[in-house]
């Protein structure tokens, strides 16, 4: 079977994070969200981080991560989702933005992806679908891509597992009519990237931001973004 459609992480991978910093912005900023509207019902930062897990580590196959993470909400609180989606959506529209600090552009990415463009792969974006298009539109641009330069991208809203989960991988096959033996993933997390391996597909694991013991890594290409670079040059043109 011949392998013509390309899965890419985007956190550490097309877009390189200091994960740490980034993190703690993020934390920082949800502290500093006026919650005031809703004071007296436990609302603060703690319930947000804790349908985020929530929504990482259930398995809802009937819901999206939006769902999820927003029921995850009401059970902790009895707020419904009404009261509480403009917090949110005023947070990615007007806050998220201030955490470009923690990234940095690799001019490697912008050329991988127009190396296996001009090849004729299709090109998805893998990325664990734990937040709204528009914070995956952000990271995008941070990196100097677009969503116009992947054929798919997964976002909460129309996502029902997260990384590491195989049903994840799974998901994407069945929505795009894919086969996993007809595609390759890339990415730098041994455990959330290598684990789709185990459905069929081939994997580079790029290791400039390794994360995981890569002595416990699965059989695959690996290597640093000049590497990738390589890679991409040596696959066959569809």
């Amino acid at each position: 079977m011949i392998r013509d459609t390309v899965f890419f992480d985007l956190d550490g991978t097309l877009l390189p994070l200091d994960m740490d910093a980034y993190v703690a912005k993020f934390l920082e900023l949800l502290s500093k969200l006026d919650f005031s509207e809703l004071e007296g019902k436990a609302f603060n930062e703690d319930v947000l981080n804790k349908a985020f897990q929530d929504m990482i580590s259930s398995k809802h196959p009937d819901k999206t991560n939006e769902t999820a993470y927003f029921d995850s909400i009401e059970k902790h609180t009895n707020i419904k989702r009404k009261a509480v989606e403009p917090i949110f959506i005023d947070f990615y529209q007007n806050h998220f933005h201030k955490l470009k600090f923690a990234s940095n552009r690799e001019p490697a990415a912008r050329k991988v992806i127009d190396i296996l463009k001009s090849k004729g792969y299709k090109i998805v974006l893998a990325t664990n679908p734990l937040f709204p298009k528009i914070a995956t539109k952000t990271r995008l641009g941070w990196a100097g891509l677009s969503e116009d330069d992947f054929s798919y991208i997964t976002t909460f809203d129309n996502s029902c597992f997260s990384k590491p989960h195989l049903e994840y991988y799974l998901e994407i096959l069945d929505k795009l009519t894919l086969d996993a033996k007809s595609c390759y993933m890339v990415g730098n997390n041994i455990e959330e990237d290598l684990c789709a391996i185990k459905l069929g597909f081939k994997a580079f694991l790029l290791t400039d931001h390794i994360i995981g013991d890569i002595r416990k890594a699965p059989e695959c290409e690996k290597g640093n973004y000049l590497d990738l670079i390589n890679w991409a040059e040596s696959l066959p043109k569809i």
